[in-house]
């Protein structure tokens, strides 16, 4: 693969990557019972704070520059607890930026309570990038989001690549599975209409190594390291 005139080899070669790891949330009540949260605010319940003391171990050796997080307590929750873990403290930095999609009247409730009180076939399922949830966000909504905080995340990383020199810097983004997914189809130039072929379940880790580069602060390319591994 090509970036510019400089391959992917000789790019690893020629610059330093700065790595993204992207953890999903530990499991919450209403992700067992498969219940669509949004905005909503569930804690973490047992299962997940031991999701979220594993993901804290893969970091207990590996300094971390910053940790970016969502604003939903569940997030915040194995947020603090990865950086608890973690070899030297860590500022959390919480945006609304990385929340899940808002799904306005279907929170709280399941797909086939959805369904069983719907008047009509609700249009979302069969095109939820056109359509949006009743008094809900609009998946442009969210894409614009995660641009947004991947933004502000590129700013950081290249402002600090040339503070650690040589120095390798990992950041950690905690967010949902929809900004995550949409995240990846962002900086691997997939359709974010096929989102939906990754899959990252609640407490994973994923990873993307960043080359920076000046172009309006985006990196030069993104790399797919680790994809949805588990406790």
């Amino acid at each position: 693969m090509m970036v510019g005139d400089v391959s992917l080899e000789e790019l690893r070669m020629l610059r330093r990557p700065l790595r993204l790891w992207l953890a999903r949330h530990g499991v919450t009540q209403w992700s067992v019972g498969k219940r669509y949260c949004g905005w909503s605010d569930p804690p973490l319940i047992a299962e997940g704070e031991v999701q979220a003391r594993w993901l804290a171990q893969r970091f207990e050796r590996q300094a971390i520059a910053k940790i970016y997080s969502s604003d939903a307590r569940r997030a915040v929750q194995t947020a603090e607890i990865i950086s608890q873990g973690a070899p030297e403290p860590v500022a959390i930095e919480q945006t609304q930026e990385w929340r899940e999609m808002h799904f306005g009247a279907w929170e709280g409730l399941t797909y086939t309570e959805i369904m069983a009180n719907a008047a009509e076939q609700p249009g979302f399922f069969s095109d939820p990038v056109g359509e949006a949830p009743p008094d809900g966000e609009s998946f442009e909504r969210l894409v614009t989001r995660v641009r947004q905080g991947l933004h502000r995340i590129f700013m950081d990383v290249n402002a600090e690549a040339g503070l650690r020199g040589e120095e390798e810097a990992h950041y950690v983004l905690v967010s949902h599975g929809g900004p995550l997914r949409v995240l990846l189809c962002l900086l691997l130039a997939f359709p974010v209409e096929r989102q939906w072929q990754f899959r990252l379940d609640p407490g994973s880790l994923s990873a993307i190594d960043l080359f920076p580069g000046q172009r309006e602060g985006e990196p030069l390319a993104a790399i797919l390291a680790l994809l949805n591994e588990q406790r």
